[in-house]
């Protein structure tokens, strides 16, 4: 799961159409800006329900929050995440691509586009990321003035549980390094449970 902080050309950490205003602080800790939610789907109906449920349960209502799904099913996914839609209490967004050039890599860069916030949090539908990271990568990024938070199952505190045979491990361990070795930027890291 990453958290990259997209800067407008106001300097104020929104682009034109981002999630109206920011956050006060609380107790002397500055609340994180809005955050836009990029979820790459391929046929996960089943997955949809159950992800929206965790991310309402793990979004506090101080945080103004969307998600974009953008969606490469030939499934029913695109009305599943219509349907649930329905319950959440932030804003949800199907973008379904008939043709999907680019893969998940081009699915990632569809919702980057999309999406009306100045941090994005982009994680699969597959359940695998925990949606109670999004408020703590978006607040390391901002306490640490990072473009680019990760989370990575390497760090202290993190699992690989959930990862079947060593394919998924070898590839889970390979991404986390290559930000920070391709970003001009700053970045940050965070652990997934």
């Amino acid at each position: 799961m990453t958290s990259h902080h997209r800067p407008s050309a106001d300097g104020l950490g929104f682009s034109p159409g981002a999630l109206e205003g920011t956050l006060g602080e609380t107790a002397g800790v500055a609340e994180p800006a809005a955050v836009t939610v990029v979820i790459p789907t391929f046929n996960e109906s089943a997955n949809i329900r159950e992800l929206l449920h965790r991310l309402t349960d793990s979004v506090p209502a101080r945080l103004p929050c969307e998600v974009v799904f953008v969606d490469d099913s030939s499934d029913d996914t695109q009305a599943v995440i219509a349907e649930a839609a329905q319950d959440c209490p932030f804003p949800v967004t199907v973008i379904h691509r008939d043709a999907p050039e680019g893969g998940l890599g081009g699915a990632v860069v569809e919702g980057m586009k999309a999406a009306g916030s100045g941090w994005i949090v982009v994680m699969d539908a597959d359940l695998q990321h925990p949606p109670s990271l999004i408020p703590e990568l978006v607040a390391t990024g901002e306490k640490e003035s990072a473009d680019l938070v990760v989370a990575s199952r390497y760090l202290p505190g993190g699992s690989r549980a959930g990862l079947a045979g060593g394919y998924r491990v070898a590839v889970s361990r390979g991404p986390p390094g290559s930000p920070r070795g391709s970003s001009p930027g700053r970045c940050a890291a965070s652990a997934t449970p």
